[in-house]
């Protein structure tokens, strides 16, 4: 080994320690991979003997021989002293500077996958936002239709950003007026739904300063674009609805006191 050119073989791979005891003097060591090096250069017999086995080894392994196979799995459960360093040595190859790189070019795979299903997720919902605007009157996408979208896609922003989704505001759900007025237990003509809805609409102007949006309802059999109204909205429909009722009991009430009068 002294004899070794450096060109061969690197004589710092050589680490001499003290075997201990009475008698014994330092021994040079070397690590499992340089060993196999070592191997490969080594004169005399044992190391020729060796790397006759390594080609053997690199032969079957080019030639796809499925015996391999059964032959490195009996070494990974092998407890051959052997086995069991190589198992380590293995182990210690990834150094933690090759792990982090590792682990940062896994995370910038992820986040590319991320975004590319980011960006197809948008491309849906723009898909199906052109489709639903074909639909519409004039291709005019009712208010209704665009709050449903915007929620969605700001759902899908905070979910690619990491951030917690929002449950969809209850508040912001369309609130239909006969379904409040059968809540209530009053029947209203589609006549009286008109005056109930101007009186609506001006509360709403009142308390919110513009006019409330559009969506498209069925209005006695037919599609219009009709005020845009949600359960956030609801007790000022409710007000509004029990103020006409009792305008409509009042004005029955004086029509029933001239009709007896009149008899």
């Amino acid at each position: 080994m002294r004899r070794l050119p450096e060109e061969t073989f690197l004589s710092i791979k050589f680490i001499e320690r003290s075997t201990g005891g009475r008698g014994n003097g330092r021994t040079k060591l070397v690590s499992f991979n340089d060993a196999l090096e070592l191997i490969m250069v080594l004169p005399g017999k044992m190391a020729k003997e060796m790397r006759v086995k390594f080609a053997d080894i690199i032969k079957r392994y080019l030639a796809g021989d499925a015996s391999l196979v059964k032959e490195v799995q009996a070494n990974a459960a092998s407890s051959h002293p052997i086995a069991q360093m190589a198992r380590e040595s293995l182990a210690a190859d990834v150094s933690p500077e090759d792990k982090a790189l590792e682990d940062r070019k896994r995370k910038l795979e992820l986040d590319l996958m991320e975004s590319e299903a980011a960006q197809k997720r948008l491309h849906i919902h723009r898909e199906r936002f052109e489709f639903i605007k074909s639909l519409s009157p004039n291709g005019v996408v009712d208010d209704q239709v665009r709050m449903v979208f915007k929620d969605s896609i700001l759902n899908a922003v905070r979910n690619d950003s990491g951030q917690a989704l929002s449950a969809p505001d209850p508040s912001m759900q369309p609130l239909c007026l006969s379904s409040v007025a059968t809540e209530l237990g009053l029947r209203f003509s589609s006549d009286n739904l008109k005056a109930i809805g101007k009186k609506v609409k001006a509360a709403y102007v009142a308390a919110y300063g513009t006019p409330p949006g559009k969506h498209e309802g069925f209005v006695e059999g037919a599609p219009r674009m009709i005020n845009l109204y949600t359960k956030r909205d609801k007790a000022m429909v409710e007000k509004a609805m029990r103020e006409f009722q009792a305008q409509r009991c009042e004005g029955g009430h004086g029509r029933t006191l001239v009709q007896l009068w009149k008899l």
